[in-house]
């Protein structure tokens, strides 16, 4: 019979009657609001005492559509403590889709702010206030209402993911195999009590939810990051000033905040830095570990039908991990299963490589509304006791002689953008909604960088790029965009009536050969400048014109971070992250930057030699950057330690050799 730990709900609570006084959530963006651990369960639980007034218990779903804040977790632990089923609902995320998910829930009843009343187009039949005056409340009447006993197997949340059949479907996730999996959680990083951990995804992520409830169910308190986007210079001030000791980001992030630390010094408390959601090279992960020596490198691996993170793969401090030594863009092993957790190959070929199954006690109960895809993908698993599943991962892995699992790929087409599971399945299916699309695919290219997805449409009428990816936007969040549209007369298939992949990418190579630059060409040394970031940023084939917006070429929130540290390194000039998002044209931005250079910067990208006075005759002169060489330097930024573009040579020097001289 299988044993699960005390619902964090409850614990939550004990923690708070054994030291009210002591901080649990941490909002510097809002007003500085600072709630201490008998404050939050106080609040928490008189809306827990409304909710169950309306009918909210076992099983019955509430949706949350409140703006990051600290009534949002009040709001979450409130459902807990009612003994209901939380559904998140990010008010950032498109109005259809989330209509779409309160029809698909049945929800019925719902907490909201401002943000969430405005995103949302469904009102809800019992709709309570996150913003609600709590001034009245006192700490010491938190404990006079009994949290409701939940069942282990009754549901704690649902989520939603995206679907291969053009819908997101939902995954329930119940108390007990949660509990077990945050217990397991906070062992192995480890969190401890006192410990400050950077809340920073979107809570319509599963990832996010361990990232408060596992701290504050030890006695460890959350640091809440500002909604995206969130520049990673942001997130290092935030962190030395708040003295995070504990942060997770999605590799792409990483990268940038790397960078940030490498040049402004690690965050003095950090002491675990895990990363998860996506692949990150071999070559990155180098640089990471270079950048942050003293700490502890986590990479987590693991799909929201495993309850969150299953495995992680931790680097400690000094340690020199085994890794692929031949192909420096290889992914980091995805490590070892956590908790009451086991792990197998299915199907592996005689390179062992074969369907990662994840079983054990941390599985999710199955899909809300779908049983046959819940039969499909959680199966009897015949090593466990009677009634035991396995998910079935569609991910191919192997297992390596240390233990841990290497990750190689899917047997179908989902992918991970910026940390996020994308069907481009659905991407393409939203697309054909579209009243000018005929057919669409999607597909996806990497470059040895982050994921892109290249949209192909066949068109029955005329449609820009910028109707279609308003079309996009306005049903589906901002990882599932296309970063390009390529059209075509008619989409191949095989002669059995499949995409043929292979035809379409060379119809998208033959395309990006015969692109030619609309517009006119960029005029300034600025212009020309920037033009180049935007090339390199954005790996396009041919120089963007001077009317051309970097949005509208296919840029996301990450590029425009990039696109931020790379201007602020060249001309020490601070742009704003919404100078950037308000999309101006590059004529514009580039007036932009002259402007604040005249008043605080430099000329842009230049180039200084260190040298030895006597070794050069010649009066030596500051020169502008070629625009290769800006291009060079971008990739250097913002590519790690990539030795891509390296030129080895050998020569025989006779004499003695200058070594200032030669550097």
């Amino acid at each position: 019979m299988t044993s699960f730990p005390t619902a964090l709900h409850h614990r939550i609570r004990e923690l708070a009657r054994l030291a009210p006084d002591a901080p649990a959530i941490a909002v510097p963006f809002q007003n500085d609001l600072r709630l201490s651990r008998g404050a939050l369960d106080a609040r928490a639980s008189q809306l827990a005492r409304q909710l169950r007034a309306a009918g909210v218990g076992a099983e019955v779903r509430v949706g949350v559509c409140v703006e990051r804040s600290g009534e949002l977790f009040v709001a979450l632990l409130a459902v807990l403590k009612a003994g209901g089923v939380f559904v998140p609902l990010d008010p950032r995320h498109p109005a259809a889709r989330l209509d779409w998910i309160v029809q698909d829930a049945q929800l019925r009843h719902g907490i909201v702010d401002a943000a969430g009343r405005a995103a949302l187009g469904t009102p809800f039949e019992h709709a309570f206030d996150a913003t609600a005056d709590a001034s009245g409340v006192a700490q010491d009447h938190a404990f006079d209402d009994d949290t409701v006993a939940v069942h282990p197997r009754s549901a704690a949340y649902m989520i939603y993911t995206s679907g291969s059949t053009g819908t997101p479907k939902a995954v329930v996730v119940e108390h007990g195999p949660l509990a077990a999996h945050c217990d397991a959680l906070a062992a192995a990083l480890p969190i401890e009590a006192g410990d400050r951990l950077l809340h920073f995804a979107s809570v319509n992520f599963d990832a996010a939810h361990e990232c408060w409830l596992a701290p504050l169910a030890v006695g460890a308190g959350i640091v809440v990051a500002p909604p995206q986007p969130f520049a990673p210079v942001d997130a290092h001030a935030l962190m030395v000033r708040e003295a995070v000791n504990v942060a997770a980001f999605p590799p792409a992030y990483l990268r940038e905040f790397a960078a940030v630390a490498a040049r402004d010094g690690v965050p003095p408390a950090l002491r675990v830095l895990a990363f998860g959601g996506e692949a990150l090279p071999q070559q990155a992960f180098e640089f990471v570990r270079r950048t942050f020596p003293a700490v502890r490198l986590i990479n987590g691996y693991g799909p929201t039908e495993a309850v969150i993170s299953p495995m992680l793969w931790p680097v400690e401090p000094g340690e020199t991990p085994v890794l692929a030594a031949d192909d420096a863009y290889a992914s980091l092993p995805i490590g070892s299963v956590i908790g009451p957790r086991a792990a197998r190959i299915d199907g592996a070929a005689a390179d062992g490589v074969g369907e990662l199954l994840l079983g054990g006690v941390c599985v999710a109960r199955g899909y809300h509304g779908r049983p046959a895809l819940t039969a499909e993908r959680f199966v009897p698993d015949a090593d466990g006791e009677p009634g035991a599943r396995v998910y079935r991962t569609g991910d191919l892995a192997r297992l390596r002689d240390d233990g841990a699992y290497d990750y190689l790929g899917r047997l179908d087409d989902q992918v991970q953008v910026r940390g996020v599971r994308v069907e481009p399945a659905e991407i393409a299916a939203c697309l054909r909604s579209h009243p000018a699309v005929a057919d669409a695919a999607v597909i996806t290219e990497t470059a040895n960088g982050p994921t892109r997805l290249i949209a192909c449409v066949a068109l029955r009428a005329a449609a820009d790029d910028a109707a279609l990816k308003a079309h996009v936007a306005a049903q589906l969040p901002a990882a599932w965009q296309p970063h390009r549209f390529v059209r075509c007369d008619a989409l191949p298939y095989t002669l059995n009536g499949k995409l043929d992949r292979a035809a379409l990418r060379e119809r998208i190579a033959a395309a990006r050969d015969t692109t030619q630059a609309a517009g006119d060409a960029p005029r300034t040394p600025t212009e020309r400048q920037i033009a180049g970031l935007w090339q390199t940023l954005l790996s396009l084939d041919v120089m963007p014109s001077r009317d051309d917006r970097f949005f509208a070429l296919g840029a996301d929130s990450l590029a425009a971070m990039q696109l931020q540290a790379a201007i602020r390194a060249a001309v020490r000039v601070n742009l704003r992250l919404d100078t950037l998002f308000a999309d101006p044209a590059l004529a514009e931005l580039a007036d932009t930057v002259d402007r604040a250079e005249r008043e605080t910067g430099e000329p842009l990208a230049t180039i200084t030699t260190r040298r030895a006075p006597a070794a050069v005759a010649a009066p030596y002169v500051d020169r502008a950057a070629s625009l290769a060489q800006q291009r060079f330097w971008v990739l250097a930024q913002t590519r790690d330690a990539s030795a891509a573009y390296h030129i080895a040579a050998h020569w025989t020097i006779d004499g003695v050799l200058d070594r200032d001289a030669l550097q």
